[in-house]
């Protein structure tokens, strides 16, 4: 009865939170809050399914409860996080490098059609060297699960970076459309989801059409209220409908596909007595900034990858991790202590994204607040964005001191 009860609390405090950041964002449905917790929420709510209807009565109720209770508080502090405004706000009004229009950005953003079509070159160019260096071949072609699944081991940063152009060329047509017309958008997006079909991921299909979502309700016309639900219902289908479509399952082994939830619970029923690694796992994280292309010894168990390791010993070295829930990180750290900070920090982040957007919507902010708000569509990039700002460091100070003598 306890685990019902909770149930029905996360539902309805996730729907009455969501409703209420849309009065918090000008009557934007669409933000950044709204589109995080829903990922989080679906998750929850399908992956728990397997436990709760599927599994009957041979599920861990314990450890079902406890994993139920720490998304809630992760939830509940996200919200506590998020409707924050002296924090955001003084990052903000801080934020003035975001706001510079040098004559170079002035030149970038006209030329956003030809840097469209160079994005999508350099696309093509990347997705060739993962058919030659990974191995795939033709396979990438005329069966990209397969491909995905067994033929990007060695040439990872190849898959990613043409996504990531691939990525950069979308947005950039979206905002050099002559005509921003519901059939011109769809157009564009058809043509997109047919290349993408081409990566063999499930995920990338769906941030597409939520990328399009996110343009159509903030540069074209303001999504109804009305259609909430309706939006709601139409990611969760969207994902049931990527898995059957790359899988050929059926619906309730589609649902099955959705363990996160009972990925948590094995992880408690088998490590009992877990011993908290007070940060390791947070900052070990850094390593998915990394492409391994670049750094070879790059460790496999790093972050939220630990909780492969335990429940599966030798699942990340061979690139087969579980999924987990978003706050699984925080809790390996410093349990709901850490899950609670880590909410709150992650909430105080979304907003503020959610007002520079609102601030300010033009091309990199978008990028900006998919990125961040919406879907990790820049894997890597901050990597090579701190490289970047050590070498031009470095060419200051050196500057500066052939200057002075």
């Amino acid at each position: 009865m306890g685990l019902k009860i909770l149930y029905g609390f996360y539902i309805l405090f996730f729907l009455k939170t969501v409703i209420s950041s849309i009065k918090k964002s000008n009557n934007q449905f669409i933000n950044a809050y709204s589109f995080f917790s829903l990922e989080i929420s679906v998750k929850i709510i399908l992956s728990s399914l397997i436990i709760f209807v599927i599994k009957g009565d041979t599920y861990d109720y314990n450890n079902s409860f406890k994993v139920l209770a720490i998304s809630t508080v992760f939830l509940f502090s996200i919200w506590l996080g998020y409707i924050n405004k002296s924090i955001p706000v003084f990052f903000l009004k801080n934020s003035k490098i975001f706001f510079r229009q040098t004559d170079k950005i002035k030149r970038f953003k006209g030329a956003l059609g030809f840097y469209a079509f160079v994005f999508f070159g350099l696309g093509l160019i990347c997705f060739l060297m993962l058919m030659i260096k990974g191995g795939g071949g033709s396979l990438w072609i005329t069966d990209s699960r397969t491909a995905y699944q067994f033929f990007r081991k060695g040439a990872g940063g190849y898959y990613v970076f043409s996504q990531i152009f691939m990525y950069l060329s979308f947005v950039s047509f979206l905002f050099k459309l002559k005509k921003l017309k519901f059939k011109n958008i769809i157009s564009l997006l058809t043509f997109f989801v047919f290349i993408f079909l081409f990566y063999g991921s499930k995920r990338s299909l769906v941030t597409l059409i939520l990328i399009v979502i996110v343009f159509y309700s903030y540069y074209v016309n303001n999504i109804k209220k009305s259609y909430l639900f309706l939006f709601f219902f139409f990611i969760a289908a969207l994902f049931l409908l990527t898995q059957f479509l790359f899988s050929n399952l059926s619906v309730i082994e589609s649902i099955n596909y959705f363990t996160y939830f009972d990925n948590m619970v094995l992880f408690l029923q088998k490590n009992p007595d877990f011993t908290f690694m007070n940060g390791k796992s947070t900052f070990s994280n850094s390593w998915s900034l990394v492409p391994r292309s670049i750094y070879p010894d790059k460790p496999f168990v790093y972050g939220s990858a630990y909780i492969s390791e335990l429940v599966y010993p030798g699942s990340a070295a061979s690139t087969h991790t579980i999924g987990v829930l978003p706050w699984a990180m925080y809790y390996l750290d410093f349990g709901y202590i850490g899950v609670f900070v880590g909410g709150l920090i992650t909430g105080i982040s979304l907003k503020y994204i959610q007002l520079l957007f609102m601030v300010k919507k033009d091309f990199f902010i978008f990028l900006l607040f998919i990125n961040y708000g919406i879907s990790n569509i820049l894997k890597h990039v901050p990597f090579f964005v701190f490289i970047l700002l050590i070498v031009l460091s470095i060419n200051y100070l050196r500057i500066k001191i052939i200057y002075k003598e």
